[in-house]
């Protein structure tokens, strides 16, 4: 259970680089309604988001959703490593405006633990890279 949520988590704070990866892992494991729902109650536990903030990001969180599922259904296994690499680089785009809609709506004490949020996210990602 906490790894689903962990994983939750993960897609709504925007790993950057696992981000598809761990997108596609949400919808695995139920509906994408589903999904942005436990991603949004970890935010709300863990940024102390108020009901106004949550009615303002769910859409934020879908929208980059549906970016990453369009993006995903682009994409191919077999992709070149150049094609991979512009993969990355859309998949960072679409992160970065997530990132830029999100923190304007947050507080500089909740904008303290997004950051770390974000932080144990990328690492995460990076020993997932090296475990590869």
């Amino acid at each position: 259970m906490r790894r689903r949520v962990l994983l939750m988590l993960l897609v709504a704070t925007g790993c950057i680089a696992g981000g598809a990866h761990l997108a596609r892992a949400a919808e695995a494991s139920g509906t994408q309604r589903e999904a942005m729902q436990m991603k949004l109650e970890e935010l709300r536990e863990r940024l102390a988001l108020t009901p106004e903030q949550e009615a303002k990001i769910a859409p934020l969180v879908q929208a980059r959703n549906e970016k990453l599922k369009a993006l995903r259904s682009t994409s191919s296994p077999s992709a070149s490593r150049r094609e991979k690499r512009q993969q990355l680089q859309k998949v960072r785009a679409i992160q970065q405006e997530f990132v830029s809609q999100v923190e304007p709506l947050l507080t500089s004490e909740q904008k303290k633990e997004w950051e770390k949020i974000r932080s144990e996210m990328r690492e995460s990602a990076r020993e997932r890279y090296r475990n590869r």
